[in-house]
């Protein structure tokens, strides 16, 4: 895990024990409640039979039986040392059955119940399908406090979620009412994972519910939709000044793609050997369309010279779909050398392989097989293997949960040694995959620029106390470097811009540029926005110096009023936004 991951991950390692404990007791409880049972029966009859030598065998068990209702435990003494162990095993086993099935019957009430008194800085679950439950599972396991709001009361995964101790909310996300069930406005997350239109439709309920609010939760809203993300991505950074929460959207193809990416064995010192990269995609469904944003993505941070990226993609239908992707990212012909071969399924299936080596479509070094029918992925893959010019050939096939099923396969199978699974479930929805969006990634990115500036002057944390690695930097300077992140898009629009995606657009690239009126004008804007976030989050001026414990900090003050030195900081950090949102995936666009 790294440093980022662990930052974002609660102190969790008492809970997860218990966790684990509970686990265990679920899966052995009632094997031990039937074993005490039996136990308890042959200890009553074997008592009674020494208790009273008029007792048929019958009898004493019909009397053990009675144990169970505290109606026939009591004799003359002396007592059998078995009896008066059967009379207390058999109540308490019965009480025991007893309890557990009237919890069983309240569960859902006492779980509602314990959400409104007592939970808070949680993360909250809109929708339970299967990316639902992941994410449930996934952030309890990182240490999170999960409550789970579904409106399907006949759905088949809330035991699941009962199963592992997860609050289930039962009622319809888009209802504030609901939403303040689940304490919305003391959750740190809340994530929404219904279809598109729902998940829009629960951002407006969960604006009603927050509203007015300084410290709201950070709402995560999945579009199935990519490229609807990508664009409201740009709106949300245009817009996000006048929103009560942090708002992220994501896509789980998009994000899983992107983790699969930077596993790549390709990198800044392994490019330019004798021998260069030259990457098979069989398949564009799923994470596959996004897969080959994300490689060229890396490629472009690690090649040199300025080779393109050798990519051979192959699939039925898939001309039509890579046309689109050039037009949504023409700079993809800049970063790859593309080759498309359209092939039918079932030819992808039997006859890839020999029509590789007849037409020499080149020595893959890296095979990504994204079918949807994993089936057919797993078919293939068979394929691949069983010739030895791609036997040495490192391939991953992707799943959608590669934990059991077709990955156990894989794994256990002597022909795919060496064949690695990747579940796009699995992997996409770590809290950490998930929570590092693009408010967080530009705050943590918006902060790294300001230590390394504050390391080339010779200041370390000695010094200034706010030059430390994210991890160590104090949570409301944290929250600065968000505040900082919402306004950009404002500040964009003010000189008629807009922020858009551009994963594959660098900071050397050509950018757009600010005149000197336009950069006056925005590091104006920028202070002005920086001190009304400070004063919103308790800070007031001071003659003296900044003092983080008591929140005084000397430049609250006007433009006007504000030292020259910092006004040219202000200007600098205008003049280096274009660079700066390329290097975190944005640009700015004019029309």
């Amino acid at each position: 895990m790294t440093e980022s991951q662990q930052a974002i991950a609660p102190k969790s390692e008492n809970r997860q024990v218990r966790w684990t404990v509970k686990a265990i007791w679920r899966d052995i409880e009632w094997w031990v409640v039937g074993f005490v049972f039996l136990f308890a029966i042959v200890l009553g009859t074997r008592g009674f039979l020494l208790s009273d030598d008029s007792y048929s065998v019958a009898d004493a068990l019909y009397r053990a039986v009675q144990l169970f209702a505290l109606n026939s435990g009591d004799v003359d003494p002396p007592v059998p040392v078995l009896l008066q162990a059967a009379r207390v095993l058999a109540p308490l086993t019965a009480s025991y059955a007893a309890i557990s099935a009237l919890g069983a019957l309240w569960r859902d009430q006492w779980q509602v119940a314990k959400v409104r008194m007592f939970t808070r800085d949680h993360a909250i679950i809109a929708g339970l399908g299967n990316k639902g439950l992941k994410l449930a599972t996934s952030f309890q396991k990182a240490g999170f406090r999960v409550v789970v709001i579904e409106r399907d009361p006949n759905n088949l995964l809330i035991e699941r979620c009962h199963e592992a101790e997860i609050p289930v909310i039962r009622g319809d996300a888009r209802d504030p009412i609901v939403l303040r069930r689940g304490r919305l406005p003391h959750a740190r997350q809340l994530i929404v994972t219904c279809d598109d239109a729902t998940n829009l439709n629960v951002i407006l309920a969960a604006g009603a519910v927050l509203g007015g609010q300084t410290n709201s939760a950070a709402l995560f809203v999945h579009l199935d939709d990519d490229n609807l993300g990508r664009f409201l991505k740009a709106e949300l950074l245009e817009g996000s000044s006048l929103l009560p929460f942090r708002l992220e959207y994501f896509n789980v193809y998009d994000t899983a793609a992107r983790t699969l990416a930077r596993q790549a064995p390709f990198s800044r010192s392994s490019v330019g050997g004798d021998i260069g990269p030259h990457i098979w995609i069989v398949g564009l469904d799923g994470v596959g369309e996004s897969l080959v944003l994300h490689l060229a993505g890396q490629w472009l941070e690690s090649r040199r010279n300025g080779d393109k990226l050798p990519l051979t993609v192959i699939g039925p239908s898939i001309e039509g779909r890579i046309e689109q992707l050039f037009l949504r990212h023409p700079e993809l012909r800049t970063v790859c050398d593309l080759d498309v071969k359209d092939v039918p399924l079932g030819r992808t299936l039997l006859g890839l392989i020999d029509e590789s080596l007849k037409n020499d479509w080149g020595r893959p070094t890296l095979i990504y097989v994204c079918l949807e029918d994993e089936a057919a992925g797993l078919a293939t893959t068979l394929a691949l293997r069983s010739r030895d010019r791609f036997v040495d050939v490192a391939t991953t096939l992707v799943l959608e949960d590669d934990d059991g099923g077709i990955g156990d396969i894989v794994r256990a199978g002597q022909s795919l040694q060496g064949v690695e699974t990747f579940g796009f479930l699995s992997d996409a929805l770590e809290p950490w995959a998930l929570l590092l969006g693009a408010n967080e990634v530009i705050a943590q990115a918006r902060h790294q620029v300001y230590v390394d500036r504050e390391r080339a002057a010779g200041v370390g944390p000695a010094e200034n106390p706010s030059a430390v690695p994210w991890e160590e930097l104090d949570e409301d300077l944290k929250e600065a470097n968000r505040d900082y992140a919402d306004g950009i898009g404002a500040m964009v629009a003010a000189v008629n811009g807009a922020v858009v995606p551009a994963p594959l657009v660098r900071a050397e690239g050509p950018l757009v540029r600010f005149t000197d009126e336009e950069i006056e004008r925005l590091a104006r804007m920028e202070h002005e926005r920086w001190c009304r976030d400070r004063i919103r989050r308790g800070w007031r001026p001071t003659s003296s110096a900044k003092d983080i414990e008591r929140k005084l900090h000397p430049l609250l003050v006007s433009w006007d009023e504000l030292p020259e030195t910092n006004r040219e900081k202000d200007r600098d950090s205008v003049r280096e936004l274009p660079e700066f949102l390329a290097s975190v995936g944005f640009g700015i666009e004019r029309p």
